[in-house]
């Protein structure tokens, strides 16, 4: 009896002792530092990996024969291009016609491609005398039901109301429609919509703004969009490369509702200046003039990662398209390597004198010129390189993402104290 009391206060010992060590042990750790710890993203705010679902739309209306007549770079641009979009997402592909309704066409590639003949658009049926783009794209957008859904709209883009009717006289509406149908849609998720014009051969009847039907042999413009939510837009923009089969991509129009901040930073070492020590990257103080060289302006370069925007690397570096409120400095803009340093673009601002206050700088979401120059304003007869109303019709969505004062892909803000 004695042996097992002995016994017990050996164990109650021990484990007090090891009690004590544990306690030490946690008292002694010292705390991380913060300049080496890694801060991981909460699980709630960062997207899952999941690959959006492709649903593809080709207009088979009357119009669209002509591009179909024969191999075109219609046939080898609408066949590389989604093939580069099936590698680049590996995601399901679904495939449709499209006119007044949804024609579902599987999902085999290969197939689709090789069916695209006057002959074949015509059995898919559909209304194919009258197009009304502003109520196909309706239709597209009643199609999204979740976040990861990517649409793909492929079409002549001419409007034509049908036999008897002077389209031009139904322009504005379609421009309207269209601006509802997008503005309603973004009020309740975001997109980014990328509109390419490309070009083909075309040989077949060509429907003017009055319906009349006329022969023409020659090249043609068509348009692909690109729909869905901003991260696949975005993935799908910079993976797939603008040197696609046939014409290539002429221009591009690109508006998103996105709105979402970007990262930048002072760089430091950049000007005559220190950086504030409570916001670093954003506030700078003592801005002072050069005294190297001929060049004695006041100067600093902000370092941003435009990687997550939808617009390609020669907008980004146009200053054309950016805005900024203290006019005494002027904006130079150049690459990164963001492999080394995080960041892809940097904005250096320069001025012969100092000016302190808070430098708003904005890269606007800016309606293409491009876009007037290929626009048919007449429509009585085809024209090799202008669509009838395609300005009308791009405006709207323009109208219904930019109706606000953030209409920018980004916008940056930097403190300069005396």
């Amino acid at each position: 009896m004695k042996s097992v009391y002995q016994y017990c206060l050996f164990i109650l010992a021990g484990l007090c002792w090891l009690t004590a060590c544990g306690g030490r042990t946690q008292r002694e750790t010292r705390p991380a530092d913060p300049s080496t710890t890694v801060m991981t993203p909460s699980t709630d705010s960062v997207r899952t990996d999941v690959q959006p679902v492709i649903n593809v739309y080709l207009e088979n209306s009357g119009s669209m024969d002509g591009y179909v007549n024969g191999v075109t770079d219609f046939e080898r641009a609408v066949y590389d291009y989604l093939s580069l979009v099936r590698l680049a997402t590996d995601s399901r592909m679904n495939l449709f016609y499209i006119n007044d309704r949804i024609i579902p066409q599987g999902d085999a590639l290969q197939d689709f491609i090789q069916q695209l003949e006057p002959a074949s658009f015509r059995a898919r049926g559909g209304n194919r005398g009258s197009s009304d783009i502003s109520e196909t794209l309706h239709t597209i957008l009643q199609t999204f039901n979740d976040d990861q859904t990517v649409a793909l709209f492929i079409s002549d883009c001419i409007f034509s109301p049908g036999k008897g009717k002077d389209a031009h006289q139904y322009l504005v509406t379609q421009e309207i429609n269209v601006r509802n149908h997008f503005a309603t849609y973004i009020r309740h998720r975001p997109m980014s919509v990328v509109v390419y014009q490309l070009s083909s051969e075309f040989s077949g009847l060509y429907y003017n703004k009055s319906d009349n039907a006329m022969r023409f042999e020659g090249k043609r413009p068509f348009y692909i969009w690109l729909m869905g939510a901003p991260e696949y837009v975005r993935q799908l923009t910079r993976d797939i490369p603008n040197r696609i089969k046939g014409s290539g991509i002429l221009h591009s129009f690109v508006v998103s509702s996105a709105n979402e901040p970007v990262p930048y930073a002072i760089r430091v070492g950049s000007g005559t200046f220190e950086l504030d020590k409570q916001n670093p990257r954003t506030t700078l103080k003592n801005l002072r003039l050069g005294t190297r060289g001929r060049d004695n302006n006041a100067r600093f370069t902000v370092d941003a990662d435009f990687s997550s925007l939808p617009v390609d690397e020669n907008y980004i570096m146009d200053t054309a398209h950016y805005d900024w409120n203290l006019r005494d400095y002027t904006l130079t803009l150049q690459k990164s390597n963001i492999s080394v340093s995080n960041f892809t673009n940097s904005l250096t601002f320069s001025a012969p004198r100092v000016s302190n206050g808070t430098l708003e700088v904005s890269l606007r979401m800016d309606f293409p010129t491009w876009i007037a120059s290929a626009t048919d304003s007449i429509g009585e007869a085809p024209q090799e390189d202008t669509t009838y109303g395609l300005e009308y019709l791009l405006r709207g969505v323009y109208d219904a993402f930019t109706h606000s004062d953030t209409a920018s892909f980004a916008k940056l803000q930097i403190t300069i104290n005396p």
